[in-house]
């Protein structure tokens, strides 16, 4: 997922194959991001007032084109923590995967405020985001990991969303 500004909006056309799964688009540039719906084959959802998230066709990531559940996590980050919080990011990552088998993706904002970090998880349906939740909420060793770096980040920044794929 890449967040762009409106001079760089132009380098989203034709640039689906690079990383993540969607593009950050400014609101203002509506125009642009309704072509890119139509002709770039992905679809446009809305996670905020200023900006919409075109995701690339499921044809460009990996031929998935089932519906399914993402999670989102953002946090921002205390100040001078920024390694600290990757370091974090990254275990709370392979933790969720080892321990529970979710695939969990590690991302930092490329424009806006760049004092966050954000995690993005996929799931069949809303029934299997509830199972993983009532497992975490029983995990011991995560809640501990969780604990240790409560430092890392900003008291009440961390903001969740869970969207529907198209």
């Amino acid at each position: 997922m890449r967040l762009f500004q409106l001079p760089q909006l132009a380098q989203c056309i034709g640039r689906r194959g690079v990383g993540g799964d969607g593009y950050h688009c400014p609101v203002t540039a509506a125009a642009t991001i309704d072509k890119l719906g139509v002709e770039g084959g992905g679809y446009i959802t809305q996670d905020d007032p200023r900006h919409f998230l075109w995701h690339r066709p499921a044809a460009d990531i990996g031929g998935r084109s089932a519906k399914m559940i993402v999670f989102y996590r953002i946090a921002n980050v205390a100040p001078g923590k920024t390694a600290s919080a990757i370091e974090f990011a990254k275990g709370i990552a392979g933790h969720m995967k080892s321990t529970h088998g979710v695939e969990l993706e590690v991302m930092m904002p490329v424009g806006g405020n760049p004092q966050r970090i954000g995690w993005a998880a996929r799931y069949a349906n809303l029934a299997a985001l509830d199972a993983v939740t009532e497992k975490l909420l029983a995990d011991q060793k995560y809640w501990e990991k969780i604990a240790k770096a409560s430092d890392c980040f900003i008291a009440g920044s961390m903001h969740d969303s869970i969207w529907r794929t198209m």
